[in-house]
């Protein structure tokens, strides 16, 4: 199994080094973070929206871990140009 080190270097790389990637990654909070997941009447489906929220919030964390190296700040900065 990958460490969680080798997964956040990874989720920096997908997900804060290209336009793409950090639109990506805004559009996965506002679709499955920032909601509730409550469902009235439905169990499985408050479960199953709490999952995605789950997996957003992992994304979260591991972009959280570490800051983003200078090599990585240099990447974004020719991308957005």
């Amino acid at each position: 199994m990958i460490d969680k080190d080798q997964l956040a270097s990874m989720a920096r790389k997908v997900f804060q080094n290209t336009d793409e990637g950090a639109a990506l990654f805004e559009y996965l909070v506002v679709k499955f973070y920032n909601k509730s997941t409550y469902s009235k009447g439905d169990a499985f489906d408050s479960v199953y929206k709490a999952g995605q929220r789950d997996v957003v919030l992992e994304l979260i964390e591991l972009l959280q871990r570490f800051p983003k190296t200078p090599e990585e700040q240099e990447a974004q900065t020719h991308v957005a140009t």
